[in-house]
């Protein structure tokens, strides 16, 4: 991938943290270097009022720091150069709550609405790195105002309002490479960088060199190897690199303490299930002897099982070290095995195997927790039906509470269907499942879409948006289409909303077009020649805008009933033309015998006094194509029961000899523009309607629906006059124009 963007989130404290003295901050020890495409966002949570048991954390605000240019020393060697710090340009968003550490997501929203912004504002992405800073725990990070659950909804959230951006978690600032911090980031990473046993953990740095530290190793490694045209993987590799770069610099002289081991580990989200997968055929005694400090990447190493090593070759993407390789033990080198794991491991297994894991479900497990908030749970065990229905309760439970995890009972891979928040909010849930399945999201905005599809497990995305949102973003959701993940397209806007297409789009992104549903219609518009047009079938109808006036065009019908020439186009599943000067129906011919578009642009002439609205033909087409016995009569009936014609008071004709005529009066002004003849009113009043109402008495349920009826029938009659098709009809006696509208195939 061609990188036309990064993006960069971090994570700073503004208390002192591993050697920086008193009165410092981080604006007099962080230079970066700016490199074109490169943004750089500092997100700074003031943590300076929080309680020392980090119960409370009390975020004043939330600060952006940007950085101006700046020049460094060139590619990460140090030199005598003086290093230009200029200051930074601030931002600050207030947050006046205070915010609990262990019930409130307010410091989540308001993370969340800030990276959006942030993303939205900076046009199109192709990659976001965001960096946390969690100190050697993974459970506090942003100085303890996130939980591991709501930093896992954080990057959820991160990845789907990206856009599919290839979505990077950077942790080079703290030890987080054991392996349950990637296994709860799995879902919502891309990459994952890892850092183990900071320099200088258990020691004192003094402040001269924390810039030397921050200059060649995490500022280097968040704009120059994120830089403008680099791919992801030369990005990683040059990550390690530099990492190596450092720490063979780095004067350990005038540190004190134990400097421990820095290591470096870069990890591919996509390896990770065929990783687990892997370990999963291991005998579960085998699994069960791993135990924390165990050096889990020797044992892989030195197993002999090929699979199981090519698994965490292709898990492992690269590592750098100032000690050792391959020793890897807990969570101080990088991918160790801990309780927790163990756990995580063994019921992967036994799942694998067929087997079931001691549980209950989830049910019973929701009920246990609201009586006993703080109880560690047994495994959940039910059908993805059921946790699909209480999957927001369950991501509940599994933040405030200690379980095993979830298996699902289904046969084969199952489905959970959730929105799209549901996916962002509920995301630690679905890290706790064990079982196979598969994610379908709706109500995506076109916006989202690329980025759902990245998620974990999610193999269908359904987009819910505008017609403007969703025809901008033809090209984005083709290549969802293309890849087998997108399902359904829908329009929120209100009405019938009209989707305009060029024919390019029409060819190039046909999978999207046919996977929209609802109601809407499209405008094609062509101006090349030679074209063969169909419009779509899922809609409710298609006009074809061609550019001049329509003299310019001649227009022929093939004879098929179906289709025409316009010029030298040829059109099929058309329901109106539309020039400069004006606009032209395209109906079949009039039938006595059996109901065609034609009779139904008659019918809005006679009943309305207007040309057929697309949509509106479109829609009685689809019925005749579904009913295509169905009488004119029936029709006549539904356009007189309309709310378009029962909703103008001038209908409301008296049930009288008097208000038959004027219904009659009425029908003619509207389709042929000129009142009846001597005696026509008369004859049809005598010989339709009266007869209908033989018997009944006016002001009567039965005189009423008789009367409808019996309009129905003079409308179906009269609206089948050659004098109306001789009036608006295009032909070679009479050209299109404003009023010979209508085009008979």
């Amino acid at each position: 991938m061609t990188i036309q963007n990064t993006l960069v989130f971090r994570n700073i404290s503004t208390t002192p943290f591993w050697g920086e003295g008193a009165g410092q901050t981080w604006e007099t020890i962080a230079p970066v270097k700016s490199a074109p495409g490169y943004q750089l966002i500092d997100v700074q949570i003031d943590d300076t009022n929080a309680q020392a048991s980090n119960v409370y954390i009390v975020p004043t605000s939330i600060t952006l720091y940007s950085f101006p240019n700046i020049t460094l020393q060139s590619n990460g060697v140090p030199t005598n150069a003086p290093v230009n710090l200029l200051p930074y340009a601030v931002a600050t968003t207030q947050m006046t709550s205070i915010i609990p550490n262990t019930a409130s997501h307010q410091a989540l929203s308001a993370l969340e609405a800030m990276y959006a912004t942030q993303i939205a504002n900076s046009g199109p992405e192709s990659r976001i790195v965001v960096n946390f800073a969690g100190h050697g725990n993974f459970q506090s990070f942003f100085q303890g105002s996130l939980t591991t659950a709501d930093s896992v909804k954080l990057m959820t959230s991160t990845m789907v309002e990206g856009g599919g951006a290839l979505v990077i978690l950077d942790t080079t600032a703290c030890n987080q490479g054991n392996w349950a911090f990637v296994r709860e980031y799995v879902n919502c990473s891309t990459y994952i960088l890892a850092s183990e046993q900071e320099v200088g953990t258990t020691a004192t740095i003094p402040a001269a060199k924390i810039p030397q530290y921050f200059l060649l190793q995490h500022d280097e490694t968040l704009s120059t190897v994120w830089a403008q045209g680099k791919t992801s993987q030369q990005g990683l590799t040059e990550t390690l690199s530099d990492a190596t770069a450092f720490w063979g610099l780095l004067d350990y002289s005038g540190i004190t303490g134990s400097a421990g081991e820095q290591s470096m580990s870069v990890f591919t989200m996509s390896g990770w299930n065929a990783f687990v997968t892997a370990l999963g055929s291991l005998p579960v005694p085998t699994l069960a002897s791993f135990g924390a400090g165990t050096d889990l990447s020797g044992y892989i190493m030195a197993s002999g099982n090929q699979a199981l090593i090519s698994a965490f070759q292709g898990f492992e993407t690269g590592y750098a070290s100032n000690s050792q390789s391959y020793n890897w033990v807990d969570n101080q080198h990088g991918l160790g095995c801990a309780s927790l794991v163990v756990q995580d491991l063994e019921n992967r297994a036994i799942v694998a195997a067929g087997g079931h894991l001691t549980g209950s479900t989830v049910a019973s497990d929701l009920a246990i927790f609201a009586k006993y908030p703080n109880i560690i749970l047994s495994n959940v065990v039910d059908t993805a039906a059921n946790v699909q229905a209480n999957i927001d309760a369950l991501e509940n439970m599994f933040e405030g509470a200690t379980t095993g995890g979830i298996q699902l009972t289904d046969v084969g891979t199952p489905v959970i269907t959730v929105s799209v928040s549901q996916l962002i909010n509920d995301s630690f849930a679905f890290a706790q499942i064990y079982s196979n399945y598969s994610i379908h999201v709706t109500g995506c905005a076109v916006s989202q879409a690329a980025g759902a599809a990245m998620v974990g497990h999610v193999a269908v995305v359904d987009v819910a948006d505008t017609v403007a949102n969703v025809s901008a973003g033809l090209v984005s959701l083709q290549n969802l289409a293309s890849a087998g993940v997108l399902g359904n397209v829908s329009f929120t806007d209100n009405g019938i909303p009209t989707l305009s297409l060029t024919t390019t789009q029409m060819a190039s992104d046909a999978a999207v077009l046919k996977a929209i549903s609802g109601t809407f219609s499209v405008t094609q518009t062509i101006s090349d020649s030679n074209l063969t047009i169909s419009g779509l079938t899922n809609g409710l109808g298609n006009t074809v805008a061609l550019k001049g006036s329509a003299n310019q065009f001649a227009i022929t019908p093939t004879g098929d009933g179906a289709s025409l020439t316009v010029g030298s186009n040829l059109l099929c599943n058309v329901q109106a033309l539309q020039f400069s000067d004006c606009t032209l129906i395209v109906a079949q011919a009039p039938c006595s015998a059996t109901v065609t578009s034609g009779n139904i642009t008659e019918l809005y002439a006679a009943v309305f006094g207007r040309l057929p609205d697309v949509s509106g033909l479109a829609y009685y087409q689809n019925m005749l194509k579904a009913n295509p016995s169905l009488p004119l009569t029936l029709f006549a009936q539904d356009f007189l029961a309309s709310p378009e014609y029962t909703g103008n008071p001038a209908h409301n004709y008296a049930q009288t000899s008097a208000g038959d005529t004027q219904f009659i009066t009425d029908a003619y002004n509207n389709l042929l523009h000129r009142p009846p003849g001597n005696g026509d009113a008369a004859w049809y009043e005598a010989n339709v309607i009266v007869p209908f109402l033989n018997g009944l008495t006016p002001g009567t349920t039965a005189y009423s629906n008789a009367l409808m009826l019996a309009h129905a029938y003079v409308i179906t009659d009269f609206s089948a006059s050659s004098e109306f098709l001789g009036n608006v009809q295009v032909t070679g006696t009479h050209p299109a124009d404003a009023r010979h509208w209508l085009v008979l195939i």
